[in-house]
């Protein structure tokens, strides 16, 4: 069943890309960027999505703005979200003053939200939290919850997405996701994996090609 859920939205992404690498307009509003117009999707990374590959924070900066576009058609203004590709490790060892300045931006444009999304690898975690190596001068009560655990090394990018999804769907209004949500470690089933990986191709197909 994944083979054809796979070949089945490759050969409808394949037919309306014809360059190997192609431009997708950022929204402000969404990522609170000031200097970034547009990011550069490349079908490779489209295909290792629909393949079950590592996916590039390419795929997960599409996601966002679906999500995001979901939520507002919905009704849901209680989620914001921060840009993954800004804040991941390799943004914060190259500029951690420039990364500071955004989530400081970020954070600010966005204090009427009850949940700001922010994906990141564990790599990018440590690093913010340690802020590059610099010591911190005020440390963050980070509060760890139970959740859903990927079976192998490369699902991160897939369960970042069902997470978001689920936040956005089932916990907007919640206090605890802890309790209501993230309760257990389970991880994931394939049915729910493609469910995202689907959201994703259609989204792209109809409003990016």
């Amino acid at each position: 069943m994944e083979k054809i859920i796979e070949k089945r939205i490759y050969d409808k992404v394949a037919e309306k890309i014809r360059k190997e690498t192609m431009e997708v307009d950022l929204d402000e509003a969404i990522f609170h960027h000031q200097d970034v117009d547009f990011i550069h999707v490349l079908f490779q990374d489209i295909k290792d999505l629909l393949t079950m590959r590592w996916l590039d924070v390419t795929i997960l900066q599409i996601f966002i703005i679906c999500l995001s576009r979901m939520c507002s058609k919905i009704g849901v203004h209680t989620i914001g979200f921060l840009c993954p590709r800004t804040i991941c490790a390799d943004s914060v060892l190259a500029d951690i003053d420039k990364v500071t300045k955004y989530l400081v931006n970020a954070m600010v444009e966005q204090t009427n939200r009850h949940f700001i999304l922010a994906p990141y690898h564990e790599k990018a975690f440590r690093s913010v939290e340690t802020l590059g190596g610099r010591r911190p001068k005020n440390n963050v009560d980070w509060v760890h919850i139970e959740c859903p655990q990927q079976p192998g090394g490369v699902e991160c990018g897939y369960y970042v997405m069902r997470f978001m999804y689920e936040i956005c769907t089932q916990c907007w209004d919640s206090d605890d996701l802890d309790m209501e949500l993230f309760f257990n470690r389970k991880p994931y089933s394939e049915a729910q994996i493609d469910e995202v990986r689907e959201i994703w191709s259609k989204y792209f197909t109809q409003k990016c090609i």
